[in-house]
């Protein structure tokens, strides 16, 4: 009986195990399963490398020679071969519709860049480097320029985009307002011509104007070398103009000017006046002034005449001459304080009262002295009363004649005194200090006298000095150790410590002013002056300035330090030596009769 192949199973689960024998004819153990695959040499690919695509094409090595190839192959159909030339290319460049815009063969560019046509690009560039070698001018719209190496971010020279130029940021500025800024200093040289200026241009309603800041500004015309001719020029218009410098303190407080004004009237007169030299009023006269006609005038003046007028306002009134001497036609010298040649024509008019005193401070000059020259016996001065009869006359031989004389004070007389013709009467006191002719001591109800002067005195004239000895000097307080000390020969005084100052005090003679006085010493040493009295600590500066040995210095006031013999004033004087070697040789006291 045939046998009958059935399925092995297990009743409880599927079959396992392994099958052997053939399936289909093929071994089973040739049969493809996950256990049994076929190889890559069985599907005849066994010299294929199993790799990805991205590592088998990331470094592909080719051998051998590639053949079958063509430009159209890669994509190259319409490639021209004859373009280049050792792997160089030399064809022209064109644009979509042919036009070329690069020829190798000329190496001329047509083409634009970035918008820019080439030739516009070409004209610019040539036109910056003819503006940068001086050939011509250069144009930047919008934008900044920068020259050199920055330092910080800032570069030597910039222009900025508002078209400020800065020369190390602000060492110099041009600003675009016409504003020029520089540090240190400012030289403009000389050009061809030899000329250089500063040129500031106002128009006819703006001003131009030159600022100089800074706690001391100075301006100085001509420096230090070449030197020649120095000129500063104030130019106006026309006499409805002003030409002035105006002194200020501060930037609106008082005004001291000095030019011409504007105002009508003196438009051409130069004038000094403290305020303005323009008034809105009536024109003010100046403090001094110089008018064009050659009529000077100083203070409140109204000139009559061609020459110098004084004026005043009654309060300010008086011409003094501190020293010196004035001359009226004749040669400047200093033996005189007033010398006129010519003729003089002069009315004393006091309103009733006295118009004035002739004094005397010299006591070997003339308190009024006439002087005739070859008059012979010519009056040289005639005394008149109000209706003009003459009341006394002098004569040129000097003989003094007069019908009277009445007195309610002292008369001096310094030499020969002659009353012919009338009665001398004297109510007060009479003095006689040269000779009489005839006037004995008897006829007279008082003798004459010589005052007594202390420390002695050499009078004349009614005049003396108190002589002071450099022993009269001695040491203050501002050393208690060292003193002051006569040399060895008694003749001079010196100080021990520089420290130190010698004073002197010297009474003050009654009836007698001290006018002056002076110190003498080896060197020009600083002195002082001063007065007080017994009654008082106080001492009061009897000096006008700053005063010195060896010279004489007068007192302050001029008219002399009085005596005072109720409380007993006396005069100070004070040496203040600055080295050991100073010496003191002694001091005077000029004196005055009051």
């Amino acid at each position: 009986m045939a046998k009958v192949w059935k399925k092995l199973q297990r009743a409880d689960a599927d079959f396992s195990g392994n099958v052997t024998g053939s399936v289909n004819g093929t071994s089973a153990s040739n049969v493809y399963s996950t256990a049994n695959k076929p190889s890559k040499s069985d599907v005849g690919l066994s010299n294929v490398t199993n790799e990805s695509k991205a590592t088998m094409f990331a470094s592909p090595t080719f051998t051998g020679t590639a053949t079958g190839l063509s430009k159209e192959s890669v994509g190259l159909g319409n490639v021209d071969n004859s373009k280049f030339s050792n792997g160089r290319f030399i064809g022209i460049l064109a644009k979509s519709d042919g036009t070329a815009v690069f020829d190798p063969s000329t190496g001329d560019y047509t083409g634009k860049i970035d918008g820019s046509t080439a030739n516009d690009v070409k004209t610019k560039a040539e036109a910056a480097k003819d503006a940068v070698d001086g050939n011509s001018s250069i144009t930047m719209v919008g934008g900044s320029l920068s020259i050199g190496t920055p330092a910080s971010g800032v570069y030597p020279f910039a222009v900025d985009t508002s078209g400020n130029l800065k020369i190390k940021n602000d060492e110099f500025q041009a600003l675009a307002d016409g504003t020029v800024n520089c540090k240190g200093n400012f030289t403009i040289n000389q050009d061809s011509n030899g000329d250089s200026r500063i040129v500031l241009v106002g128009d006819s309603s703006g001003t131009a104007e030159v600022e100089v800041q800074g706690a001391n500004p100075t301006f100085d015309l001509g420096g230090a070398s070449p030197l020649g001719t120095s000129t500063l020029h104030l130019k106006r218009g026309s006499t409805s103009n002003q030409a002035r410098i105006q002194f200020r303190t501060g930037s609106s407080g008082s005004e001291f000017s000095v030019g011409n004004s504007n105002n009508s009237g003196i438009n051409t007169q130069y004038a000094i006046h403290h305020g303005p030299l323009w008034s809105s009023g009536t024109a003010p006269e100046r403090a001094l002034s110089f008018d064009a006609d050659g009529k000077m005038g100083m203070y409140s003046n109204s000139k009559t005449v061609s020459g110098f007028t004084f004026g005043s306002d009654g309060t300010n009134k008086h011409v003094y001459i501190k020293d010196g001497s004035l001359g009226i036609n004749t040669a400047p010298s200093d033996t005189w304080k007033l010398n006129i040649a010519g003729a003089m024509q002069s009315i004393i008019d006091s309103s009733g009262g006295v118009a004035g005193n002739i004094k005397n401070s010299n006591a070997n000059g003339y308190g009024l002295k006439i002087q005739a020259t070859n008059a012979g016996s010519k009056y040289i001065a005639t005394f008149n009363d109000k209706d003009d009869n003459v009341k006394a006359q002098v004569k040129g031989n000097g003989q003094f004649t007069s019908a009277s004389i009445e007195t309610t004070g002292d008369v001096f007389v310094g030499n020969n005194f002659t009353v012919d013709g009338g009665d001398a009467e004297f109510y007060n006191d009479v003095t006689f200090q040269g000779n009489t002719n005839g006037l004995n001591y008897n006829d007279l109800s008082n003798k004459p006298t010589i005052p007594n002067l202390t420390y002695g005195t050499s009078v004349s004239t009614g005049a003396g000095y108190i002589w002071v000895m450099p022993s009269q000097f001695m040491p203050n307080d501002d050393n208690s150790y060292y003193n002051a000390a006569m040399v060895d020969n008694g003749a001079q005084a010196r100080v021990m410590s520089t420290s130190l100052e010698l004073y002197a005090n010297i009474p003050i003679p009654a009836n007698y002013k001290v006018t002056h006085a002076r110190l003498n010493g080896t060197a020009s040493v600083q002195i002082s002056m001063y007065y007080s009295d017994i009654t008082t600590a106080t001492a009061t500066s009897a000096q006008v300035t700053t005063m010195y040995t060896n010279t004489n210095n007068a007192v302050n006031p001029s008219s002399g330090i009085a005596a005072d013999t109720t409380n007993g004033r006396y005069m100070i004087l004070k040496w203040n030596p600055t080295s050991t070697a100073h010496r003191l040789y002694g001091a005077y006291l000029k004196l005055a009769a009051i």
